[in-house]
């Protein structure tokens, strides 16, 4: 599903970066500095964290940190 397609994403950037086989017929990227990903929803019922305060965290936690050359995948 969704989870496979972005881990596939991540995976082909990191390959190419390196200097690797990247399968596809023609593929243009530019360097990346980092590479941000928000996957599933957990919580922390015991630190009375809701799921969405958890996703809210983690997406801050990306803005705050990438820059304009990561991939950011969410």
């Amino acid at each position: 599903g969704k989870s496979c397609y972005i881990r596939q994403v991540a995976l082909i950037t990191i390959m190419a970066q390196v200097g690797s086989f990247v399968p596809a017929s023609s593929a243009t990227l530019h360097v990346v500095d980092g590479i941000y990903t928000r996957m599933g929803a957990s919580d922390s019922i015991q630190q009375g964290t809701s799921t969405f305060y958890e996703e809210m965290n983690e997406a801050s936690s990306i803005l705050q940190n990438c820059s304009s050359r990561s991939l950011v995948i969410i």
